[in-house]
């Protein structure tokens, strides 16, 4: 499942082949379809935001393809009656879909596309778990079958010099598990370079495999997540970026984890799995996590229906709110686009542009939110941070990057030196000249 940014449709993929696109202001279905057989899917993998996802099917086939939003304007001239009288900020359905107007008074229609590609034969056995991250033209898969056997490999693109057809064909190899438990992995992720493949099992035990070389996959550590008291792992996922992992637990506590580089690790690709930072917690078990797609905020829901956003990099509560008391949050999402001045004359549509949605098995509950600059704090700005991937906590000064994802780090102490010191040389040169 998954919102467009303006919150106004969600679309949700079921276990039955059914994609639903559902209103988020009344949760009723705009439209229904069959996107694969009924009761086909087995295992699922779902990389947000880009809705990239990959299904394994009953007949053991894998299927990729992409489930997204599509959005387009109107042209007022030809829009039908009950388009034409839409107020700004009023929604209207339309072509499977839904039309607003929005403050600037255009007709923006917005609908959900999906695209599938060729179903790829695996023939492993029932599909219990599936990971996938798109590693150039060669992307990393693992399989986790209901015999319990992982299978781990890359998917290679051959092309036809005579038809210039492309067919897909899987390259996996069966991975021995560690000896654990009798129970199966309850979840298994895939860094976004796919090159660590993580098996978590409910009791807090990790596995972590090295997948530099999908054709010669290495045990590299295992551990336990949990050390608070808990005896539960109840929620996991990644932050934004697919590096830094997110543990809840039954008591409520929630752990950023990612790969630390070290000369005194002692595994085979020579970094540590550690856990970094300690993010706000609640007095109930974690029940779900969404991330932000264009910031390092995460979204915790909870059992007892409570909802926390926080900030990844600094450890900072953002806000609190009890969402659907007495239900637990099945499902967490932040829309990406922030939302405008509260006070501005932009129309209600517009205003609720960003917000947070959290569900449970009968409501939804979706509010506005501005999170103002959360990045920014005095520990961030003055004190060493321990930032993804570097080696230890460090002051550093880099507010830009390639990927909105990535961690914006203002420590001014390199700002700081480095203006006392381009002054002083500056003053070196500047002062005899012009003494002189």
């Amino acid at each position: 499942m998954a919102p467009d940014e303006y919150r106004l449709l969600a679309w949700r993929l079921d276990s039955d082949g059914q994609l639903r696109v559902i209103r988020l202001d009344n949760g009723q279905v705009v439209s229904q379809r069959a996107l694969i057989p009924a009761g086909a899917i087995q295992a699922a993998y779902l990389r947000e935001p880009e809705g990239d996802i990959v299904l394994v099917l009953e007949d053991g086939t894998l299927q990729r393809g992409r489930i997204g939003f599509s959005r387009r304007f109107i042209d007022e001239a030809k829009a039908p009656p009950t388009l034409a009288a839409l107020s700004p900020g009023a929604v209207a359905p339309f072509e499977d879909g839904l039309v607003e107007r929005t403050a600037e008074g255009q007709l923006r229609h917005c609908s959900v596309v999906a695209e599938l590609k060729k179903p790829v034969a695996l023939n492993l056995g029932k599909a219990k778990l599936v990971a996938f991250a798109p590693r150039g033209k060669r992307p990393v898969v693992a399989l986790l079958n209901d015999n319990g056997q992982l299978h781990v490999g890359t998917l290679r693109s051959l092309q036809s010099k005579d038809t210039g057809k492309t067919t897909v064909q899987p390259v996996l190899k069966q991975v021995p598990l560690p000896e654990h438990s009798r129970q199966p992995p309850w979840r298994m992720l895939l860094t976004e370079r796919g090159d660590s493949l993580l098996l978590v099992w409910r009791d807090g035990h990790l596995a972590r495999f090295d997948t530099r070389e999908p054709a010669n996959v290495k045990l590299a550590e295992t551990l336990n997540l949990l050390d608070n008291g808990a005896s539960e792992v109840t929620a996991i996922g990644f932050a934004p970026g697919r590096e830094t992992m997110l543990v809840g637990d039954n008591q409520g506590g929630l752990r950023a984890w990612f790969r630390v580089r070290n000369s005194a690790a002692e595994t085979v690709d020579g970094a540590w799995l550690l856990p970094i930072r300690e993010l706000p917690s609640h007095n109930a078990a974690v029940t779900s996590l969404g991330v932000s797609p264009r910031s390092r905020m995460i979204l915790a829901g909870y059992a007892d229906g409570q909802v926390q956003v926080s900030d990844v990099t600094t450890g900072r509560l953002l806000r609190s709110a009890s969402a659907l008391p007495g239900q637990p949050v099945r499902w967490t999402a932040l829309t990406p686009k922030s939302p405008p001045i509260a006070d501005s004359a932009e129309s209600a549509a517009e205003t609720l542009a960003g917000g947070v949605l959290a569900l449970s098995e009968k409501d939804l509950w979706q509010a506005p939110f501005d999170p103002g600059h959360p990045e920014a704090t005095a520990p961030s700005l003055f004190r060493p941070v321990w930032y993804e991937s570097y080696e230890r906590p460090e002051h550093v000064w880099q507010t830009s990057a390639a990927d909105v994802t990535a961690e914006p780090k203002f420590g001014l102490w390199p700002l700081v030196f480095g203006t006392i010191k381009a002054t002083l040389y500056a003053m070196l040169f500047g002062a005899p000249l012009a003494l002189m």
